[in-house]
């Protein structure tokens, strides 16, 4: 047995922080497709479009233990010099928590609860393309802790700036 499993053995329940998190709600809070230049399109075979897909999380405090955090997914596809399309969405979740450490608030908020909406966004983005009359554009994963990390670097930075 290596000493790493011999530590994560002698981890109890007691170690772990106390959580108790409820979805309360989920909804789309915006979405909106453009579909500039499917007309011209139609019929030919068109080479594999440069997709851009960029992603960004909010979190907004309701009311007392509750939270909304709205995942943004912005993305289009560009065939040669024209816009195939251009998709925005915001899919909003209300979570309530009723208990966490204070410490662990902000980051779960910002990881877990966007991580908790993805499938769902995920979903919406392949049939909105998909209804746009496109291939369905699958989502990779995103990984939310890196991108906790840049906007916890990036609000640092701005601090030392107004320093």
């Amino acid at each position: 047995m290596t000493d790493e499993n011999s530590k994560t053995k002698n981890i109890t329940s007691q170690d772990l922080p106390k959580m108790d998190v409820e979805v309360a709600s989920q909804y789309i809070k915006d979405l909106s497709f453009e579909n500039p230049h499917q007309s011209k399109f139609l019929g030919k075979k068109l080479d594999s479009p440069k997709f851009d897909v960029n992603a960004n999380v909010n979190v907004n405090h309701v009311r007392e233990k509750l939270y909304e955090v709205e995942l943004q997914i912005n993305a289009s596809a560009k065939f040669g010099e024209d816009t195939g399309f251009i998709l925005e969405l915001t899919y909003a979740g209300l979570l309530a928590i009723k208990e966490m450490d204070e410490n662990m608030l902000y980051p779960f908020l910002m990881i877990e609860g966007p991580r908790l909406l993805f499938p769902f966004a995920r979903k919406i983005v392949a049939e909105t393309t998909l209804e746009g009359g496109y291939p369905p554009l699958a989502l990779n994963p995103i990984d939310f802790v890196d991108l906790f990390r840049q906007r916890m670097e990036k609000m640092q930075e701005e601090a030392k700036g107004t320093s």
